[in-house]
């Protein structure tokens, strides 16, 4: 549903990703520069940050639309973040699910670690409807400009994948989809070594068995080149193959038109309160698509 006349409130974690905070105020500023209504930003960082030129040249330019936070931490890329989550609470991540968590955000916007990210929203913002599981949907440019789904792309990419979580992660994406895409029914497919389907793990093997019960648009097995195809929607797969298959179709894509680039966003799902995340070597423009994709698909 359309938040139609209510202000869209976005945290933006302006710390971690592989590149400096400044890249991410380019992204909102080029965000800003054709994409001002019906959205205010917080955002939060160190005080190098929010004190920067950067940072001050937007606060006078876009006196209310503009807050920011200051913070004391952040969490790098190389940090675990279950050890620094244990040393750590006013770190800038954190900060952001905490306002999603008190309704004071809308959406959690994030380069940063992904690790911490997860774990920080769902500390913080907690399961929504009894979940226990919240995969990473990613949007990929596939043939003829069309969008290929796939989940989960790197949320448990630490443990093993049950049949089980499987299927929730093409329930939950099968949903999302649905209702943001506006679409009667999806194709749904569980990516594999090969189509039959004896192929596979264990898990695999008993999830393609579970997902043909749940979803009679299920197409069955499909291989990595269904993503230069037009015969499936969603791709479900585990969060370990799905990292490595979404970082190789970046590398691949990166010098084309419909690269990651244009999307700039994977959504968190499964939980109480909205949740995007963009790619730690986002650039300013794939930092403002990704805001772009954020005010499309959840305002």
């Amino acid at each position: 549903m359309k938040n139609i006349g209510k202000m869209m409130v976005i945290a933006v974690d302006l710390m971690g990703s592989d590149f400096s905070y400044e890249v991410l105020l380019e992204g909102v500023i080029k965000f800003l520069e054709s994409n001002n209504q019906n959205v205010k930003f917080i955002l939060v960082g160190t005080k190098a940050a929010t004190m920067s030129p950067k940072a001050l040249s937007l606060k006078e330019n876009y006196p209310d639309i503009l807050d920011f936070k200051t913070v004391d931490h952040y969490i790098k890329m190389s940090d675990d973040p279950t050890e620094f989550a244990q040393n750590y609470d006013n770190y800038s991540v954190a900060v952001c699910a905490e306002l999603v968590a008190k309704k004071e955000a809308d959406l959690l916007f994030s380069a940063g670690n992904t690790g911490a990210t997860v774990l920080e929203s769902i500390r913080k913002i907690g399961f929504e409807n009894g979940n226990s599981i919240a995969p990473i949907l990613c949007l990929l440019p596939g043939r003829n400009q069309n969008l290929i789904a796939m989940t989960d792309a790197g949320s448990f990419a630490n443990r093993e994948v049950r049949a089980e979580d499987l299927v929730d992660f093409a329930v939950l994406g099968n949903d999302f989809l649905l209702e943001k895409f506006n679409q009667k029914s999806l194709r749904i497919g569980l990516l594999n070594v090969g189509t039959e389907v004896c192929k596979g793990k264990i898990a695999h093997r008993e999830a393609n068995r579970l997902l043909a019960a749940e979803f009679p648009n299920f197409v069955g097995n499909v291989e990595p080149d269904i993503f230069f195809k037009d015969q499936c929607d969603l791709v479900v797969t585990d969060g370990f193959t799905g990292n490595i298959v979404l970082k190789l179709l970046e590398e691949m894509k990166k010098d084309q038109k419909n690269s990651y680039e244009s999307v700039g966003a994977a959504f968190l799902l499964g939980l109480k309160g909205k949740v995007a995340i963009a790619h730690g070597k986002s650039n300013f423009l794939a930092i403002a698509n990704g805001l772009k994709i954020c005010l499309k698909y959840y305002n």
